[in-house]
Parts: structure tokens; sequence; C-alpha cells
């Protein structure tokens, strides 16, 4: 097997998330990664997108709280 390389460092973004994932896929179809890595990289990319969505998911709560506090006039 050969030498995985990281070509530049993975921006932590959504965008960035999406070029690393796409980065292992062409490592595996090029004979440079394994599937346990593979395997290993995807769980990773799961967690940290459920980590988002939570993050989202709670700021969206949070907002709905405040605009409830408004309406009622306890804010």
């Amino acid at each position: 097997m050969k030498k995985i390389d990281l070509i530049e460092p993975i921006r932590k973004t959504p965008d960035g998330l999406r070029e690393a994932l796409y980065r292992e896929l062409e490592s595996l179809q090029a004979g440079v990664s394994t599937v346990t890595r593979a395997r290993a990289v995807g769980k990773l990319a799961e967690e940290i997108h459920k980590s988002i969505r939570l993050e989202i998911e709670g700021q969206s709560a949070i907002e709905k709280l405040e605009i409830a506090k408004l309406v009622v006039g306890d804010g």
C-alpha cells in the first residue's frame, strides 16, 4: 500500500468535510487508502455532521424561545 499524504489541511467547514470525503474516496479507488481507513473517515464525518446538526437545531430552538418570549412579553 502507498503512503497516504495530506495534500492540504482540511478546512473546518461543510465544504471542507465534503472535499475530505471525496479525497478519501479517490484514495480508496486509487489503492492508496484502505477500506478500514475509509470506514473510519466516514464514521468521523458522520459524527462531525451530527454535531453540526445538533448545533443548528439548538440555535433554532433558542431563537424560537426568544421569539416566544417577545410575543408573550417576558423579554
